[in-house]
């Protein structure tokens, strides 16, 4: 069993000499950059919360590990849980909430961002004969749009997609393969 040693964040993986302290296998370098990641993530989002809210930061850096979780886990398995989609989705709600954005505002820019999603999924269909996007891929984007002024969803799509070829190239040169994992660029974005 683990104790509390072993869950201290990088140190502990540096302090075993990256392996498991009980059966002495190695442990991968992935998860302290994991962890590092989400440290960073964490200072950036306490750097510009704006205005600095204790519940804001603490909804913010929850958003920051379901996104992280969310971008290694379609990485690894092509996938994005709809329980952790769920997650966001309520974490967005709660974040525009205390925004007090309109309903129609928020509705607004949901509508449009499913939309579009659904016509790149038609339109891959139509162009590869395979849905240019996944239904995960799809609740995702509205997802993460429930806390996004309409204004910046140009924005979060623009982003998302230089991610997202990034990604292609990079899965296409690297390994091979034509479906790439769009999680971690709308994440991204």
């Amino acid at each position: 069993s683990l104790s509390a040693r072993d869950l201290v964040p990088v140190l502990s993986w540096l302090m075993s000499r990256a392996r498991c302290r009980h059966c002495q296998v190695a442990v991968s370098g992935r998860y302290p950059a994991i962890e590092l990641l989400c440290s960073f993530l964490f200072a950036a989002v306490v750097l510009v919360a704006s205005p600095f809210e204790p519940i804001r930061v603490a909804l913010l850096c929850g958003l920051v590990v379901a996104l992280l979780a969310l971008s290694v886990i379609d990485l690894e398995f092509r996938r994005l849980p709809n329980g952790l989609v769920l997650f966001v989705f309520a974490l967005c709600s709660v974040l525009t909430w205390l925004d007090q954005r309109a309903i129609v505002d928020v509705a607004t820019g949901m509508v449009a961002v499913l939309v579009f999603g659904i016509f790149l999924r038609v339109l891959g269909q139509f162009v590869e004969k395979k849905p240019g996007l996944g239904w995960g891929d799809i609740k995702l984007a509205t997802a993460i749009s429930v806390a996004l002024p309409l204004s910046t969803a140009p924005v979060f799509l623009t982003v998302g997609g230089v991610v997202a070829l990034i990604l292609a190239a990079w899965f296409g040169w690297r390994h091979r393969q034509r479906h790439i994992p769009l999680g971690p660029a709308l994440c991204a974005g």
